[in-house]
């Protein structure tokens, strides 16, 4: 069996969190989001090793944030102008180890949820090996409606939908084939699963936790905040 390689994306620029820095360097409660998100992976004994991707220009305070806080990861990459330029970028890094087998699975994970903590990892690992791809998702529990210029013109069953999370673990030579195909094609997914989803592969889903929130606005700060003061 292959090792198991985490990916923590932390190189976007969190201009809608209107702070002047990036918002995975942001205090939560004692820590900065960043060691918080990583945090879960360092600790699980299913992952062997654990990998930040920064943003080019911020590669030594990364290592620094992290170092300050207790949190030792075997590497930090430089990311991409996307988000998946950084994924894409990550698993190439890693190609020739995936190529040769060393790398079995790969998992990467939004630097921006914080409140995961870990609980779905083993699940979420033995799903991918057994399927190719799992990711972590919730169902959608909101009503839908579609809007026209004239108002609500009809409502939308949410029976089926999810709404997807991370982690996501897949394969690690699936990951390889896909986002190179996506190169070649021009595409750009919005995460992981739609880069492997598009070369019409499964990705099945473990049930995810609503508190695994994704830091974007100002706000969600102060709900992360609570959540990670709330009792379990």
């Amino acid at each position: 069996m292959g090792r198991t390689v985490a990916v923590v994306l932390g190189a976007g620029s969190g201009a809608r969190a209107r702070h002047a820095v990036n918002k995975v360097y942001l205090d939560l409660d004692g820590l900065p989001i960043i060691a918080r998100a990583v945090r879960p992976f360092i600790a699980h004994p299913g992952v062997d090793e654990t990998y930040v991707v920064a943003a080019p220009g911020e590669l030594g305070t990364c290592a620094e944030v992290l170092g300050n806080a207790g949190c030792v990861v075997h590497g930090i990459l430089p990311g991409g102008a996307t988000r998946h330029a950084s994924e894409a970028g990550a698993v190439e890094h890693f190609a020739a180890r995936i190529e040769s087998g060393d790398i079995e699975l790969i998992l990467i994970h939004d630097g921006a949820r914080p409140i995961y903590q870990g609980a779905s990892l083993g699940a979420l690992l033995d799903r991918a090996r057994k399927a190719g791809g799992a990711i972590c998702g919730v169902p959608l529990k909101e009503e839908l409606v579609s809007v026209t210029d004239h108002g609500v013109s009809g409502w939308r069953t949410t029976e089926d939908l999810w709404c997807a999370q991370t982690p996501q673990v897949f394969k690690a030579a699936i990951l390889l084939d896909a986002f190179r195909a996506a190169k070649v094609a021009g595409f750009e997914g919005t995460d992981t699963a739609s880069t492997v989803e598009r070369m019409g592969l499964p990705v099945e889903v473990v049930q995810g936790d609503p508190r695994n929130i994704k830091i974007t606005f100002p706000e969600d700060v102060v709900l992360a905040a609570s959540l990670v003061r709330a009792p379990q």
